[in-house]
């Protein structure tokens, strides 16, 4: 878990690219180390000795992530506050409890750790609900003394929540699709219109390894942790909203190669074309390939 959140710290520099500074990218990685010190310190356990828990004071928010890492894929909900603290490692104090098919969740508050990090970042949680048998599930969720009720709904293709609207809570990628076997996905970004052509040729590349279009479901399918969730619209576009640069380009491919190719590709594109755009491919088996790994 130690060596987990230092490689998010790792990857939490600002991105230097074309003479810029994305500063999104510290935000949106700064959410992510949020996220793994909150499960350091334990934030689905009850009465934790690391922190003082306090009230809600701010709505929050929910994303579900399918998880590759282990056999079958289980299921976690990710959660965070609107609200943006002077301190990012705040957590949200939670458990959780399956019978049957009955889901109860409780979320009692903030969790204030007795070590604090002075940066900017809201309060975050995790809640591992394992693999879940096909069906539906009777969702209870408790958020600051307040019991609502709702529905989760496990089909062979997909994880869907069904709540009704309320100031307390909300989840932002429902439907969410189960990602099918053999597929890598990705995005390219890129600051200059120019490099549109590279990029395309970085696609195009992947294409004559193997990578083949596939009519994927429209909606969301998970990317390890939200909020980057991928989303397939009706037209079949994909889409990251990463916000790392001026031009963002995301794909999604069935592809049932070695990726060891995959990799090398990038590597090749990383070493020849360093600066003009970044690359980064995952799949389904959890592996990832990011150009600026490959950089000295």
């Amino acid at each position: 878990m130690v060596l987990k959140f230092l490689l998010y710290l790792s990857r939490a520099g600002v991105l230097l690219l074309g003479g810029e500074f994305c500063i999104y990218v510290m935000i949106r990685k700064l959410i992510l180390i949020a996220f793994a010190g909150s499960v350091a310190l334990g934030c689905d356990s009850k009465y934790d000795p690391y922190y003082t828990v306090e009230n809600f004071d701010s709505k929050v928010i929910i994303g579900m992530a399918e998880m590759f890492d282990k056999s079958p894929r289980t299921l976690q909900f990710y959660c965070w506050t609107e609200r943006i603290y002077s301190y990012c490692n705040y957590v949200i104090d939670a458990e959780h409890k399956i019978s049957s098919n009955d889901i109860n969740i409780v979320l009692r508050g903030i969790g204030i750790p007795h070590m604090i990090m002075p940066a900017f970042g809201p309060a975050t949680g995790s809640i591992d609900l394992g693999s879940l048998r096909h069906g539906s599930y009777r969702l209870n969720l408790t958020v600051g003394g307040l019991k609502r009720t709702g529905t989760l709904v496990v089909s062979p293709h997909s994880y869907i929540i069904n709540f009704e609207d309320n100031a307390d809570f909300g989840f932002i990628n429902t439907p969410l699709h189960k990602m099918p076997e053999h597929t890598i996905w990705g995005h390219i970004n890129y600051y200059d219109s120019e490099t549109s052509s590279l990029a395309q040729s970085f696609l195009t590349a992947l294409v004559d390894l193997g990578a083949e279009k596939k009519a994927y479901l429209p909606g969301y399918y998970s990317t390890f942790a939200p909020p980057t969730s991928l989303k397939v619209d009706e037209d079949g576009g994909v889409s990251y909203s990463l916000g790392w640069a001026n031009y963002e380009q995301a794909f999604m491919f069935h592809y049932s190669g070695k990726t060891e190719y995959v990799a090398d590709l990038v590597k090749q594109y990383a070493r020849d074309y360093k600066g003009y755009m970044q690359i980064a491919i995952f799949t389904d088996k959890r592996e990832e390939f990011l150009s600026w790994s490959y950089l000295p």
